[in-house]
């Protein structure tokens, strides 16, 4: 039934999905990856319950240097933020980690670094639409931090 109601139509409308405010959030594993989300929500989302518990991740941050806590509830991974700021910290990490994760703007600013990882994972994501449809899915480009941000 449902194909029969598109049978013959070129668009399919959609409703466009909003979208998050941009909080990029930095997580360093203990082997010194370093993962890097559009929000906190998205790395407790990514983030199992078992490697928190094995102690997997040794740093969360946001891009401004506020440390981020992963905490178990029901098996499920929250990210909770402790109001510390160590962004000279946060700096140091980066700069100690570029050459292992491969990005090379000026590794001690967050937000270069951020902008370079975003966008990495932009040219990697997969599967690729036609074009149409990955702008709607995935936008025009990766998405961007500005320095005021």
């Amino acid at each position: 039934m449902f194909g029969r109601l598109l049978a013959g139509h070129r668009y399919i409308p959609t409703m466009p999905r909003p979208e998050p405010p941009l909080d990029p959030t930095f997580l360093i594993t203990r082997d010194g990856d370093v993962e890097l989300f559009k929000t906190p929500q998205e790395a407790a989302g990514w983030v199992e319950a078992v490697d928190v518990e094995d102690g997997e991740y040794t740093d969360c941050f946001r891009v401004n240097g506020e440390r981020l806590e992963l905490d178990i509830f029901k098996e499920e991974v929250h990210v909770r933020p402790t109001g510390t700021y160590d962004a000279a910290f946060l700096s140091q990490r980066l700069a100690e980690l570029a050459e292992r994760n491969a990005y090379t703007g000026d590794a001690p600013d967050p937000r270069t670094v951020a902008n370079e990882v975003f966008a990495h994972q932009w040219k990697r994501r997969w599967p690729r639409w036609p074009k149409s449809l990955d702008r709607h899915l995935h936008g025009d480009g990766p998405p961007r931090i500005d320095s005021a941000t």
